[in-house]
């Protein structure tokens, strides 16, 4: 019997807000042509991943509510393949769309996984998958070397756009009310200010070239980012929204000329596989892994990430 013939498999479901529950369904289905069939070994938390945990809303058309839901960052091992890049047994990383990556068995575009880079373990390599989302956006933005940049917010994402700014040659200033002085200079962050967006623009003495608002959930945090942006400067809104409407200063943005970036990653297969390669150059970024959890921990990993501490970054689940 393949595995796609099996009758069941394990996946958590959201069966109230805030609390997920293991439970048998049905198997997914096999793959079509051009996709995989993944037995989801490890995934990781995003902070995108935390208002789906604790309402079970579905905050995006993409959205696949259901079993699995809600969990994108994953890696584990191909089990049937109607793709020529892979075979069975091969270990993979990158993301689950739809957001139903926490199962058993995943389908998913071969275009969206790639091979776990050479001496990682499978844990490790679920970091692919947020540092090619960083990827994406920063190739988006104008070439950072010389120039000043300000990324608000510090959590995993923030500090590996913070790591890749720096590497392009921008003198990076790190923003958020935690305190991470402890990976500060690990991260390339050049200058740390401890404190709200809203007090480094009133304390700063110029705005930022190039900004990044990697915080998101909530409406507050953009308005400044464009107070702290400079004239003519880049200001890309990475952290993903959860309100259908913002209000901004638009006339400010207007008279500076400053250009905004929107939107998510939209071409996968470069991005990870750029991702992959800078990993595998730059290994402290999995300092940033601050907790491994168990299959048995499932909601204390995502309650834990609902809080932000000086201690905890990145949370990853070990599902094996």
């Amino acid at each position: 019997m393949t595995v796609t013939e099996q009758r069941q498999m394990w996946a958590y479901q959201l069966d109230r807000p805030g609390h997920l529950v293991r439970r048998d369904v049905p198997v997914e289905a096999g793959p079509e042509p051009g996709e995989v069939l993944i037995k989801v070994e490890a995934g990781g938390i995003c902070g995108s991943d935390l208002p789906k945990f604790l309402t079970g809303k579905r905050f995006s058309p993409h959205d696949q509510a259901g079993p699995g839901y809600p969990m994108h960052e994953i890696a584990g091992t191909v089990v049937e393949s109607k793709d020529p890049r892979f075979a069975a047994g091969d270990a993979v990383c990158g993301c689950m769309t739809g957001q139903r990556g926490l199962a058993e068995l995943v389908r998913v575009s071969a275009d969206t996984v790639v091979p776990i880079p050479d001496g990682l373990t499978l844990v490790e390599s679920v970091v692919v998958q947020p540092l090619a989302t960083i990827m994406y956006a920063l190739d988006r933005l104008p070439d950072p070397r010389g120039r000043t940049a300000a990324v608000i917010g510090l959590g995993p994402i923030g500090l590996l756009f913070t790591h890749v700014l720096h590497q392009r040659g921008a003198r990076v200033t790190g923003i958020d009310p935690v305190d991470r002085s402890a990976v500060a200079t690990t991260f390339g962050v050049d200058d740390l200010f401890v404190g709200g967006i809203a007090d480094w623009v009133a304390s700063a003495a110029e705005p930022a070239e190039i900004c990044i608002e990697a915080v998101g959930h909530q409406t507050d945090t953009l308005p400044h980012a464009i107070r702290g942006t400079a004239q003519l400067g880049h200001l890309y809104a990475f952290g993903v929204p959860d309100d259908l409407d913002y209000t901004l200063p638009f006339r400010e943005a207007f008279d500076r000329a400053i250009t905004l970036y929107l939107g998510v990653t939209q071409e996968w297969n470069a991005a990870l596989l750029q991702a992959s390669a800078y990993l595998s150059e730059h290994r402290e970024l999995l300092t940033m892994i601050t907790h491994v959890l168990g299959p048995d921990a499932v909601n204390d990993a995502y309650t834990l990430c609902a809080g932000a501490t000086p201690t905890r970054l990145k949370v990853i689940l070990n599902l094996t």
